[in-house]
């Protein structure tokens, strides 16, 4: 806007001067004339004979073609094959072709990068809640761990949970070798029963003092009265530690015996099938279940998320027809393993919410810039099938959604609509009662400098088409498709459009002037400055009369 034209006039007056007393330069500067005059002609003939015909006398196999080809690009983003999530974690830098890039992908297959121990942990959670409180916009923002009441003390509560141990372990989405015992597990539960079933109430400590763990041992049944299960829940979690040697083992059977061991080695190894949570005045705050599944770690999406969706249909199986204090559980997995496929997920689903935003922004501006319903619609189905014909394309060439793609489909509505804004604009703008008159005069118009202005984007676009970076690569695909896509829809498919349902005279024209406002607002003033109102002095005058009241507060017709 500021630099062009300066730039013109400059080389202007620098060329007149430099060619005053040349001949050289004259030779030269008929040689340009002739140039300039032949490629004025050029785009004469194009943008004021050929393409006006082409829109007029062909605008019906324009529509079915632009139509047929803007659904399939819909169908490729939405159906299939649809926009890939991210296979890998890792940014890929070079294109497929590279060393570096198979490398990347066949690594795995090497024995010093290969992994074997990568089952995906869960967990099953009672007792905090299950939601992100943290501000979103900092990742490093965590938030607060907050709580909710559950209840697996009643009696109900005891059984349900207990035969949740053997229902889970025999299960076949955990890992084989985790249900054959491989891991040691030990179900809380049971260590709960075993505890409460004791004979023997007495045993050594770790410091060799006797200890009477009553009324936690000794109960003639299970499940035992709601108080006792919430009084000895955490000294079975500390079992380790309280039950050392018994004092008597003759009154423990050989399995009790073992049993008693295995549980204190579980609390020392920390490999519950289950593990509580309690507060620093001893309250029972959480409860978790932990354990291996039989799914391996993949970076693939699809993959993954089959695996949530069993994940939760175990979490559903498991706790169909539990107590009331017990229905609120909830399960995520372990070790960060759902991070990248939360990313995935979040990808996905934020490219569709700002291509949406975008979207309804493009669609705001053009209808502030034309004020005509019918010209922003046209306008809006133009932008739409041309994008997704974009964004059908890089489908079609294998493109994954990554963060540099996620960013690429945004920006294709704001690249899409300039062209057709243009157009309408210059439609608007025409007075012809004619719309065959109107597109003829549109494109002869503007036609050049919308070709041009697609032209230079697409240029930018090849030159980056000889780097070795995959993302340079990446965006000068992006730039030359939406450049070449955003032309033919806007000039073909727009303006055949307007040739047979395009809008004349005011039809479709949502009527504003800032004259027209200003006239408003100026009229509104005049009619409060000339109000009268009645005062109180003026109601309590008795010596007024209703002529005088009359004149008053009526204004003559001349004052009016």
């Amino acid at each position: 806007m500021t630099w062009t034209p300066a730039i013109i006039i400059a080389s202007e007056k620098g060329w007149k001067r430099f060619c005053h007393n040349s001949n050289q330069c004259c030779v030269l500067s008929k040689y340009w004339d002739k140039f300039q005059n032949t490629l004025t002609k050029m785009s004469e003939f194009v943008y004021g004979k050929m393409l006006p015909i082409v829109v007029n006398k062909l605008w019906f196999v324009w529509i079915l073609v632009f139509l047929a080809v803007g659904i399939a690009g819909t169908v490729f983003v939405f159906y299939k094959p649809g926009l890939k999530r991210p296979s890998s974690k890792d940014l890929q830098l070079f294109p497929d072709s590279h060393l570096f890039t198979k490398y990347d992908k066949f690594k795995g297959n090497f024995k010093f990068k290969s992994t074997t121990d990568n089952e995906i942990g869960f967990s099953l959670y009672w007792g905090p809640v299950n939601e992100d409180n943290g501000n979103h916009l900092n990742p490093d923002d965590l938030g607060t761990v907050s709580f909710e009441s559950f209840d697996m003390s009643s009696q109900a509560a005891q059984s349900f949970m207990l035969n949740q141990c053997d229902q889970m372990m025999n299960d076949s989405f955990l890992n084989e070798q985790y249900r054959n015992g491989a891991y040691n597990p030990v179900c809380f539960p049971k260590a709960m029963k075993l505890l409460l079933t004791l004979k023997n109430c007495h045993f050594t400590a770790s410091n060799g003092a006797i200890v009477d763990i009553s009324p936690c041992c000794n109960q003639p049944s299970f499940p035992v009265a709601p108080d006792v299960y919430k009084k000895c829940t955490i000294l079975s979690a500390v079992a380790g530690e309280v039950l050392g040697t018994p004092v008597n083992t003759t009154l423990l059977s050989a399995d009790q015996l073992t049993q008693l061991k295995k549980i204190s080695q579980a609390v020392r190894s920390q490999s519950y099938f289950g593990v509580p949570w309690f507060d620093t005045t001893g309250h029972l705050k959480a409860y978790q279940i932990s354990g291996l599944t039989s799914s391996p770690f993949i970076e693939l999406y699809d993959t993954m998320d089959t695996f949530y969706a069993n994940l939760h249909s175990f979490r559903n199986r498991h706790l169909a027809g539990s107590p009331s204090g017990l229905s609120n559980g909830w399960v995520g997995v372990t070790y960060n393993y759902g991070n990248f496929y939360d990313l995935q997920k979040s990808m996905y689903i934020g490219t569709y919410q700002s291509f949406g935003i975008t979207l309804g922004v493009a669609l705001v501006v053009k209808f502030i810039t034309t004020l005509n319903v019918m010209l922003t619609f046209y306008a809006l189905l133009t932008m739409t099938l041309s994008v997704f014909t974009t964004i059908g394309c890089l489908v079609l060439l294998g493109w994954e959604l990554n963060i540099l793609e996620s960013v690429a489909i945004s920006l294709a509505v704001g690249l899409s609509i300039d062209f057709s804004i243009h157009y309408s604009v210059a439609y608007r703008l025409l007075t012809e009662n004619c719309r065959s008159k109107r597109v003829e005069k549109t494109v002869s118009l503007i036609g050049s400098a919308v070709t041009m202005a697609a032209l230079t984007t697409f240029v930018a676009g090849a030159s980056l088409m000889g780097a070795h970076i995959l993302a340079y690569l990446q965006l000068g695909t992006f730039l030359m498709l939406v450049m070449v896509f955003s032309w033919l829809f806007a000039t073909l498919f727009f303006m055949s459009l307007c040739r047979i349902i395009g809008p004349l005279g005011n039809v479709g024209q949502i009527p504003f002037s800032i004259s027209g406002w200003k006239k408003c607002i100026k009229s509104n003033r005049k009619s409060k400055s000339n109000s009268f109102y009645l005062t109180d002095q003026d109601e309590n005058n008795s010596d007024l009369n209703t002529a005088e009241y009359h004149n008053k507060i009526v204004p003559d017709h001349d004052e009016i």
